[in-house]
Formats: C-alpha cells, structure tokens, sequence
C-alpha cells in the first residue's frame, strides 16, 4: 500500500484522502452549513481502508513464542550433542551463568511454521 502526500492529499489507486480540514471558501464564509450536531470530519476515508491492515498481527505474536519454544527445544538436542546441525547453525549463548543452544534459522522456520498454522486456523 503506497500512499503518497501531495499538497495536503494523499493518493491511493482511485481514492483520495483528504488528511487536512477542508478550508472554507471566500463565499461560505458568512454562511453558517456546518452541522454543529456532530464533531468536524478531519478525513475523508472510503470505508475499505477504515480498518488498518492488522490481520494476523497477534497471531503472529503468539507464533513468535511458539517459534522460540520450538528453536530452544531443537537447539538444546542437536547442541547437547557437540553438533551444530549443518544449516540449522545452532550457537552456544552465554546469557549471565547460563549456556544455553539457539539457532535463528529454526526460530524463523518455526515462527512461520506456526503462524500458517493460526491463520489457516482463523
């Protein structure tokens, strides 16, 4: 999605959102049309593009945890054994007096894995 602001309007395929307050004209000025009933709308926003694009954001949370749970259970098998799994690349990390085995790779392969898996599930 690619919104490009353009003296005071921002531009998206057909629509157009007006991000600043209309100002009125040299005519309206001594008429009063504003609907004083209701709050001054700021922008104009076609109704498809009310809601952001957040779809899956917490899934995507919740695979994160799911992710790390998966990489340090796999990591501390394959790294127990003095190995370090090929193009799993699992590392020795130091964190204060404690070793422990972790691996990027299957952290990211696990966070996708389990990301798919909740939004298949939606």
């Amino acid at each position: 999605m690619s919104v490009k602001p353009t003296n005071g309007r921002a531009e998206h395929g057909d629509h157009a959102l007006n991000l600043f307050h209309n100002k009125p004209s040299k005519e309206s000025l001594g008429k009063s049309t504003v609907n004083r009933s209701a709050a001054p709308l700021l922008v104009e926003v076609d109704p498809k593009l009310q809601r952001p694009d957040v779809e899956g954001t917490m899934e995507f949370f919740k695979a994160a945890f799911i992710g790390a749970v998966i990489s340090i259970a796999i990591a501390v098998v394959i790294g127990s054994q003095g190995t370090s799994g090929g193009p799993l690349a699992v590392q020795t990390v130091y964190a204060a007096d404690v070793r422990m085995y972790w691996s990027w790779p299957l952290f990211f392969s696990g966070t996708g894995l389990a990301w798919g898996l909740m939004l298949l599930q939606r």
